[in-house]
């Protein structure tokens, strides 16, 4: 079993449990029958990306603030076969050989893995996603916006960028949110990372949204854009009929 894999078990029983001690941690290790040596490997690696504390022998997964945010490698191991769907879709709708930014996060860092169209300029503030795209043969030129560095999701926030930006504009955005309101709103759980994202809505001419179902839940901490008929969500095919219909009265909506 790869280490992904192992990854996203021990995170899955652990939130589904709350709490498990650090018996517990192993026991459940076994039942995948995973070596006790791999897994205080993955025990120590758990704590080290702080995706899991271990206080007193209990162990929990780790809380970056008070809105309770998930950190980018716990996010990093979650829902990995919808985004692998989302990312790989998107290629349909990318223009070709056009200027486009790329926002933070991990669904728009496997839509960097899996890019099979030529881009012409590619802008992120996001390190993960600069890393990802100089190794893709896909991109001519690459441009990482600087800013104040966000652990929780290795992003570079500072909109004062832009100001020194002049004209620059966007044929396209490709950006993601951490919650999904049925009306079509879209948040992020950090206000300035919110506002970077909505300087790039509106310098770009087309905007596509990554999501997967699971983050249509309930409203957020700074509201990013309203999703309007121009725009473009993207999201895995686990959306209830409910869900479908009151998105598309907002927005094109394309379940894959």
């Amino acid at each position: 079993m790869k280490r992904a894999e192992r990854i996203k078990n021990y995170i899955d029983e652990i939130k589904s449990r709350g709490v498990v001690s650090q018996k517990e941690f192993f026991i459940l290790a076994n039942s995948y029958e995973i070596k006790n040596l791999t897994a205080r490997r993955d025990l120590v690696f758990l704590l080290e990306k702080k995706i899991i504390s271990n206080k007193y022998g209990k162990i929990m997964l780790w809380k970056r603030n008070n809105y309770l945010e998930e950190t980018r490698d716990q996010k990093k191991y979650l829902n990995l076969d919808k985004k692998a769907k989302i990312a790989v879709a998107t290629n349909a709708k990318i223009p070709i050989n056009k200027t486009v930014f790329v926002s933070a996060g991990t669904t728009t860092e496997e839509f960097i893995k899996n890019l099979k169209k030529p881009i012409y300029e590619l802008f992120t503030n996001s390190l993960e996603v600069f890393n990802l795209a100089v190794k893709s043969n896909y991109i001519n030129h690459l441009f990482l916006i600087g800013g104040k560095y966000r652990g929780a999701s290795a992003a570079l926030v500072d909109k004062s960028w832009f100001a020194n930006a002049g004209n620059l504009t966007f044929d396209l955005c490709v950006i993601t949110g951490t919650n999904l309101w049925e009306d079509g709103h879209i948040y992020n759980n950090d206000k300035s990372e919110a506002e970077v994202i909505q300087m790039v809505v509106q310098r770009s001419k087309q905007v596509i949204v990554l999501m997967d179902s699971t983050k249509l839940k309930h409203a957020g901490y700074a509201k990013v854009m309203q999703l309007t008929k121009n725009n473009l969500l993207i999201v895995d095919n686990n959306l209830t009929p409910e869900q479908k219909s009151k998105l598309e009265l907002v927005t094109e909506l394309w379940c894959v």
